[in-house]
């Protein structure tokens, strides 16, 4: 049987079905387990209708690792979201904004942003006697 050589000896016929193999869990794993959707990409009402069914399944009884598995979430999210509900209600479960408020943390007032946009667009790099290119 030949053998490949850039495959450090292993024989082609177990090299190729290593690369089945590999083929094969890599599609598994991609369609069952690690192919989860990033929640925070659903609509806001999907969002809240998660964190809701979420609830209805612990007031079920059901564990933190088994609400995971139906929804395709982490249990620590789950209990989180339960945790959440046991302190502020219903509105816990309300999606909130993300991110920083608008000017958070500025360095610049808005006036220095825009008088330096304007050099840069109305000016090359030579003419600000700047070292570098724009």
């Amino acid at each position: 049987m030949p053998r490949c050589a850039t495959r450090a000896g292993v024989p082609r016929s177990s090299f190729n079905q290593a690369i089945k193999y590999r083929d094969n869990v890599s599609w598994v794993c991609d369609t069952l387990w690690m192919k989860n959707d990033d929640a925070r990409t659903l609509p806001t009402a999907a969002q809240e209708q998660l964190r809701t069914q979420a609830i209805r399944l612990r007031k079920q009884g059901e564990t933190d690792s088994k609400i995971g598995e139906i929804l395709g979430i982490h249990k620590h999210t789950a209990w989180k979201w339960w945790k959440k509900y046991q302190t502020e209600g219903a509105k816990g479960l309300k999606v909130q904004p993300r991110g920083r408020c608008i000017g958070a943390q500025r360095r610049l007032a808005i006036s220095q942003e825009l008088r330096i946009q304007r050099l840069i667009t109305d000016h090359t790099s030579d003419q600000l006697k700047l070292t570098f290119a724009l």
